[in-house]
This record gives structure tokens, sequence and C-alpha cells, in this order.
């Protein structure tokens, strides 16, 4: 938020009108944060610390380690009510952020991701169906060839095209 999106945004047309942190959460709903594995861990971190600045979220087969490593399958619920606490302590309650979670039913990190979203999905008066959906690719593994698969289907969701 400090150095990368300041540094994009002020050399390439964006929606950001200016890159202070006013500039960057009033341009919130045009960005995106994703990551596969690791990259994941680093997107559920930006969910927890950053969800003035990013609407969309794709978590690629990893959990939230928030409340330590592998926390969102070793304790789901746990990190389930601390993600769903930060959503109520911000300004972005109910349908102001999308979480596209991914993993493939065969990938090594599946369970970790699931249990997780199990876990938040039980809290259903602030995550629910209109913010966070799971999503899995039968059979596949924990292999970066699926990405391009999951990218394409989750930014269709994050920015839809215009219909006019």
């Amino acid at each position: 938020m400090n150095d990368l999106i300041p540094i994009v945004e002020n050399r390439f047309r964006t929606y950001a009108e200016n890159t202070d942190a006013e500039g960057i959460e009033a341009s919130r709903a045009h960005r995106a944060i994703g990551g596969f594995s690791m990259g994941a861990v680093t997107t559920w971190y930006a969910f927890d610390e950053a969800l003035n600045a990013f609407q969309y979220f794709m978590p690629v087969s990893g959990d939230c380690w928030s409340l330590g490593r592998f926390a969102g399958m070793n304790r789901p619920d746990d990190t389930a009510v601390y993600l769903a606490e930060r959503v109520k302590q911000s300004s972005y309650a109910g349908t102001d952020f999308y979480i596209w979670a991914v993993s493939g039913t065969q990938d090594s990190a599946y369970s970790e991701i699931w249990l997780q979203i199990e876990g938040m999905a039980r809290l259903s008066d602030v995550l629910n169906t209109t913010n966070l959906t799971f999503h899995q690719k039968a059979r596949a593994r924990h292999k970066f060839r699926f990405i391009p698969e999951y990218l394409y289907n989750a930014l269709q969701f994050f920015f839809p095209k215009d219909n006019e």
C-alpha cells in the first residue's frame, strides 16, 4: 500500500485519482489481490490488514496465518471469527468486498483453505455467498499450471464486462 500501489498507479492509467491513502481507498473497487500457496497467505494478510485498499481477494490453495502458521487449517473457527471481527471493525461490512477462494481437490493445501472457508461460512451474518465463495477443480494438484484458469474465472466475478 505504501510502495507498490503508488508506483504502479502513478505510472499507469488507473482509477486512482491520486495515490495518497484517501485516493487508494477511494479506488479500492477497481483493485484485486490474489496469490497461490504462500501468495494466498499474503492475500489473507491483505484482507486482514488492507481491506481499505482492495475490494476483491483471490486466495488460491492457502489459509490465513494471522493467528499463527496454518491457523486457518488448525484453528478454522478462531480464524473465521478473527476475520469476521476485522470486517465488522471496518467500514466494509456487508457486500463491499468479495473473496473468491479456490483450490484443486488433489491439492496438498486443499484442506488448509477448505477448513477455513467452512469456518467462515458458519458466520453467515458477516461472511456469506454475497461476499465469499469457494471454488474447486476436480483432481487439480498444487501446481502453477491451474492458476490461469482460476484467474480467468475469478476476474469475471471481480470485474464483469460492462453491458453498455
